[in-house]
């Protein structure tokens, strides 16, 4: 059995034959401001900012931590990559 890396983990469910991607997060000033101070994971970077739109980028391993970390900001943080973890927040979000 191979060690689980924690450090790309948010929490400490790894799915079978995961690898960390980067995760793009677009938000608005305010979130923006929770997210540089309390940041989701160690790996969390302001990427670019434009005008009132601030895009986030970490690279993690997508796992139901993350998800429901993401869910939890409802609809101030919304995930532009990867496809499969804003779905799986959309879902989630109704």
């Amino acid at each position: 059995m191979q060690p689980i890396c924690i450090s790309n983990l948010v929490g400490v469910t790894k799915p079978e034959g995961a690898q960390p991607v980067e995760v793009l997060l677009e938000t608005t000033y305010l979130p923006s401001r929770y997210l540089e101070t309390r940041p989701i994971h160690p790996s969390q970077r302001l990427l670019r900012q434009e005008d009132e739109r601030y895009v986030f980028a970490l690279r993690v391993i997508v796992n139901p931590e993350l998800v429901n970390e993401l869910v939890r900001f409802g609809n101030d943080v919304k995930v532009a990559a990867p496809v499969a973890l804003k779905e799986m927040v959309e879902r989630r979000l109704g």
